[in-house]
């Protein structure tokens, strides 16, 4: 799957109609393919394409001046606790609020870390001593 097979309409709906940054990153960390794409690609990938659209003049291409806001939420999203490297990341055509935005994840920003495992049935040898009767009984 390539950043061109994600459709980003949602986010670019709320690009056109946003009022401050803060609305911009609660829409598109809501957004499925938002969240789609932060578990599609690894940080370290979500960072370079960041870096590569902050590089290009969007101009009048709603789809182009929302990918880097996109992308920022996506690291923010990431489980690869990348987001801190974005304060690094510059470019020659950052968007309007860009750097308010980064400002507004990363002071948000609280690193977690889930692990997955398996939970055993306990082994019962014998009866139980637990009544088989209800614990709450109604009227």
């Amino acid at each position: 799957m390539h950043l061109n097979d994600f459709r980003f309409e949602s986010a670019q709906h709320t690009l056109a109609i946003a009022n401050t940054p803060s609305f911009i990153i609660r829409k598109l960390k809501e957004d499925s393919e938002v969240q789609l794409l932060s578990r599609h690609f690894s940080g370290a990938a979500l960072l370079q394409m960041l870096q590569n659209t902050l590089n290009v003049d969007a101009g009048d291409d709603l789809r182009a001046r929302v990918l880097p806001f996109v992308l920022l939420v996506a690291v923010a999203l990431s489980q690869d606790r990348v987001l801190p490297d974005t304060a690094q990341i510059v470019g020659d055509y950052q968007p309007e609020w860009f750097d308010d935005a980064r400002s507004l994840l990363l002071a948000t920003y609280r690193p977690s870390t889930f692990t997955k495992g398996r939970v055993q049935q306990a082994r019962t040898t014998g009866k139980s001593s637990a009544s088989s009767s209800p614990i709450i009984k109604g009227p």
